[in-house]
């Protein structure tokens, strides 16, 4: 592990490694819905439904994210972390749910779906996805 902690490509890839995936190397209280859609996620890219980036790219988008968790969490600049929050989750989740073609709003409006209770219910797209 680095000094700054176990930083991969969407929390699941190791840019040098594209034989390896992590599903579940992440806390959060949301850690079941996380798991499956990982899971959903690393199948498509398998299937070839989802493209991952060059090497380059992934390794860009991970400092960003390493930028972003440490703004965050000032607090653990120099520590190892896994970041984690509530108010992150479901921006990763919208990250992961765009890029295998489903709809991430999960509210009748944009403001519900920004100011409205997060609940597992409104990911159920996921469960009949390529089916």
């Amino acid at each position: 592990m680095k000094e700054d902690g176990f930083w991969t490509y969407r929390h699941m890839l190791i840019p040098e490694k594209r034989n390896v995936a992590f599903i579940g190397a992440f806390v959060t209280i949301y850690t079941s819905l996380w798991f499956n859609i990982q899971a959903i996620w690393i199948n498509d890219v398998l299937r070839g439904h989802v493209k991952v980036p060059s090497i380059e790219d992934m390794k860009k988008d991970i400092e960003k994210k390493k930028k972003q968790g440490f703004a965050y969490y000032p607090a653990y600049k120099h520590k190892p972390i896994f970041i984690s929050s509530q108010t992150y989750s479901p921006f990763y989740l919208d990250e992961l749910l765009k890029e295998m073609g489903i709809d991430s709003v999960r509210e009748s409006s944009i403001f519900r779906h920004w100011f409205y209770p997060f609940d597992t219910k409104k990911y159920e797209a996921v469960a009949t996805h390529h089916i």
